[in-house]
């Protein structure tokens, strides 16, 4: 099953009086599975350190697929369809599906 972690940098502030107190950088990481479908490998890198095998792949796949992999999902999480349905970026990849 394919598995793919991605990592995000969160800033998160305290402010007083309109002053920020405190700042720190938040790390999230989430596991996303993904079974993608008409793609072509395009270039592989392994590399090992300490045991640990960590491999990068370099897929490419027609664009209007991933248009409809970001619609999809973005239909499927209400909060983020309420922010995104009518922003300009959201109608454009609409129309791509066309």
């Amino acid at each position: 099953e394919p598995v793919v972690e991605t990592t995000t940098s969160r800033l998160a502030k305290s402010l007083r009086n309109n002053k920020v107190i405190l700042q720190k950088i938040q790390v999230v990481r989430k596991t996303v599975v993904a079974n993608l479908i008409d793609t072509r490998t395009v270039e592989k890198y392994k590399t090992e350190n300490n045991g640990s095998h960590t491999v990068y792949i370099l897929v490419e796949m027609p664009k209007q697929n991933i248009s409809k992999a970001i619609v999809t999902q973005i239909n499927a999480d209400k909060t983020l369809y309420q922010a995104l349905a009518n922003k300009r970026s959201y109608k454009k990849l609409l129309a791509e599906l066309e």
